[in-house]
């Protein structure tokens, strides 16, 4: 016996009816004369005739239907607690230094910049920490960020060679990517990553070309647009050549943009290139240093979105698997900056909740316990009554932390920025 998963939920986009679970992440693309029997199914799948076998078999392999007495939300939170505990994989951040080689005015980690510069014994530290933390974990995730990670490309280089063969002494899967603004990428560097078994490279862009100038520049009000493009097709170019799996990835900040504005950035590649690039679009937020009307929202997502299909890019969709964002997670995943503290989340490095513990000079972690139990409860959704009734709450998982222990509220989200990319 079969009943309908409490995840499902239908969206109307101009002509296209799509059905979506949120649980499995599973969309299927409805025609209008079937969406009666698709709902009929859904709500009396023991009595389907033998011509809607077919569709019933799609609805249950995708999730959308269930072996009744199934509790989902019970499953839920055992699969979210069993993956915030886990032990087995590791995630940290190596953020070398906060020091930059662009100026743009929103960057939350402004005030930081100069006191939070790389340490002399700042990756002599982090062998030791290796030495006592990576041996017994069957996968050990490296992120390179910043600042701009590519400032400090020679130590980085340098302690990822040293976890190549650490990794291959102890048995373990190493994997790396970085987020980078793209300026001093090269061929050079390219090959190196790849070295390191480098899954992804993210860039960003600050909207069209005269936008992005005015946002993202040098210190010296250089610009960089151009720059960036070449570095991006470039290495996109040599990747193929020497067959190299690296995902790209390019996330376009959105400033009081259109939608011939957006398409002015997609026109500046090949439909090669295009179709290399996974594509995703967030707003520019007001920060403590950023404090401009911006008009463009989430609800302009779907245009955005419409127009990079056409033109042939990959939508990128979240990487994340029960958790919000990356600073899920018990000890499993965190920053490491200059000072050799760990934090869970650096977008406001004034809120000392966010920092977790430290690393001493001989690579053992001091963990704050009171803030990790914090943080924990803080992002643990399944003590919100309305958070355990939300149709999101396979995706969204009581949102951002962070806002969460600084105003005790949830920051519920919308289905665009989520559920739009499952659409294409």
């Amino acid at each position: 016996m079969y009943e309908s998963s409490r995840y499902n939920k239908f969206f109307f986009e101009n002509d296209n009816i799509f059905l979506f679970n949120s649980f499995t992440r599973a969309c299927v693309s409805i025609e209008k004369d079937e969406i009666e029997k698709i709902k009929h199914i859904l709500e009396n799948s023991a009595s389907c005739k033998n011509e809607d076998l077919t569709n019933q078999k799609i609805l249950l392999e995708n999730g959308f239907i269930i072996p009744k007495g199934i509790n989902e939300i019970e499953i839920l939170e055992y699969n979210y607690s069993a993956n915030y505990f886990q032990t087995e994989n590791i995630n940290v951040v190596l953020v070398p230094t906060l020091v930059c080689n662009f100026k743009c005015p929103y960057c939350y980690e402004e005030g930081h910049k100069k006191e939070y510069d790389l340490k002399k014994d700042y990756f002599a530290v982090l062998k030791k920490f290796a030495e006592k933390n990576f041996q017994n974990k069957k996968k050990v995730i490296i992120s390179l960020f910043g600042g701009e990670p590519l400032l400090k490309k020679e130590e980085l280089f340098s302690y990822l060679d040293y976890l190549m063969n650490h990794s291959k002494n102890h048995g373990y899967e190493l994997t790396s990517n970085i987020v980078t603004n793209g300026f001093l990428l090269d061929k050079k560097t390219l090959t190196e990553l790849i070295r390191y078994n480098c899954g992804s490279i993210q860039i960003t862009l600050d909207g069209k070309k005269e936008s992005h100038n005015k946002l993202r520049k040098l210190h010296n009000d250089g610009e960089t647009f151009d720059r960036i493009i070449d570095n991006l097709k470039m290495t996109i170019r040599y990747s193929s050549e020497i067959k190299s799996e690296v995902n790209f990835i390019l996330r376009i900040n959105l400033f009081n943009q259109n939608v011939q504005d957006i398409e002015s950035i997609f026109k500046v590649f090949t439909e090669v290139e295009r179709n290399k690039i996974q594509i995703y679009f967030r707003p520019i937020y007001k920060t403590n240093y950023f404090n401009k009307s911006n008009s463009n929202t989430i609800f302009d997502l779907k245009k955005f979105y419409d127009s990079a299909k056409k033109y042939g890019f990959q939508i990128f969709k979240s990487p994340y698997s029960l958790q919000y964002c990356e600073a899920y997670g018990s000890n499993n995943f965190f920053y490491i900056t200059p000072d050799l503290k760990i934090w869970k989340c650096m977008n406001d490095m004034t809120n000392e909740k966010t920092n977790i513990g430290n690393i001493e000079k001989t690579g053992k972690v001091k963990f704050n316990l009171k803030n990790m139990v914090e943080w924990y409860q803080k992002a643990n959704p399944f003590k919100d009554e309305k958070c355990r009734n939300c149709y999101y709450l396979p995706f969204c998982f009581g949102g951002c932390i962070l806002y969460h222990a600084k105003t005790g509220r949830r920051r519920c989200i919308s289905k665009d920025i989520v559920v739009t990319p499952y659409f294409y």
